[in-house]
């Protein structure tokens, strides 16, 4: 193994060590971290022959975390609440000192996600949310990134600060992601998962586990919707389909379609932020700066097309009948 990987490792010996201390284990590396470092650990009784898989993640340290948008105060805060609405796996350990570590249950992921499973995925995704957001309605909880709209305020002046040559960029994003915000006008915050990219879903016949609740925090329910379908490059009809399922009964069918495209914008402008932010943590041997490019030509993409410009329209037009209403 090269040098990062092998004081990676020694990390890792220490964390299972402390936890389990004088038990035989071993560990599989799990692919896809773009910010930890992941495995699957497994462990055997000190009773019974019998062994047991953990997850363990090693953890950026709470400072470099909030560097890019991680709240770890908040983060501990949800797992609890995930756990009881059976959304998140179940916390076995949390190493604050270092090497800071996560250790929950391993959860398999049995859907292969092909052509065939996709109704089924998105279904039960869609049902997932519908209940993480109508039972935690009006949260205080509160994370650097997980408003849409603050959050991207936030993450652009973290990379004014951090690669000021970067942000140049992105300002135009920012305004049109204000013009979104006056479209959207006000609404209640509830729990938001914030990163539902493909790795983050654990799909089983039955079920859906969300895990890496490290951006979690109180905003719009529908950025979820939008955060879901982009990472999972939903099609139109997939869009459709997930609405129906999803439906949080306060807005109309074609007003939660138009949230949900609208967010799959905000969703690729604070992936393209992130990335450039995540660069200058040098945790995790993964290619940020390209990934983020690779967010501005998609970000270029969603702003150009007729359905983001459709939908923001529509929103905007639902906000002033309601404003006009109310006075």
């Amino acid at each position: 193994m090269n040098e990062p990987d092998s004081a990676a490792h020694r990390d890792l010996g220490a964390v299972v060590q402390a936890h389990w201390p004088n038990r035989s284990w071993k560990s599989v590396p799990l692919d896809g971290g773009m910010t930890n470092r992941n495995w699957r650990v497994t462990v055997k009784s000190d009773t019974r022959d019998t062994e047991r898989d953990f997850a363990v993640q090693l953890l950026l340290s709470t400072d470099h975390a909030a560097r890019i948008g991680i709240n770890r105060s908040t983060q501990g805060q949800v797992m609890p609440i995930v756990e009881e609405l059976k959304l998140g796996p179940k916390l076995v350990a949390w190493r604050h000192d270092n090497p800071c570590a996560l250790i929950t249950d391993f959860i398999r992921n049995t859907s292969c996600c092909g052509p065939q499973d996709r109704p089924r995925v998105i279904l039960s995704v869609a049902a997932a949310l519908a209940r993480l957001h109508g039972h935690t309605q009006k949260t205080t909880l509160h994370n650097y990134i997980a408003d849409p709209f603050d959050g991207n305020e936030w993450l652009f002046r973290r990379v004014q600060k951090l690669v000021p040559q970067a942000a140049k960029s992105f300002a135009w994003a920012l305004d049109l992601s204000s013009r979104c915000q006056r479209a959207r006008g006000a609404f209640d915050a509830c729990l938001l998962h914030s990163d539902l990219s493909v790795g983050n879903v654990l799909v089983s016949p039955s079920d859906v586990t969300l895990i890496d609740w490290e951006y979690a925090g109180g905003g719009d329910r529908y950025f979820d919707c939008g955060d879901f379908a982009e990472k999972w490059e939903l099609s139109a009809d997939e869009e459709h389909q997930f609405v129906v399922a999803y439906s949080s009964g306060k807005d109309s069918l074609e007003y939660q379609l138009a949230a949900l495209r609208m967010y799959r914008f905000h969703s690729r402008l604070r992936e393209a932020l992130w990335a450039v932010a995540a660069s200058t943590t040098h945790f995790v041997d993964f290619d940020h700066i390209a990934y983020s490019r690779a967010c501005a030509v998609r970000l270029d993409e969603i702003a150009s097309s007729s359905a983001f410009e459709d939908s923001v329209t529509m929103m905007e037009s639902s906000t002033e009948a309601k404003e006009v209403q109310c006075s």
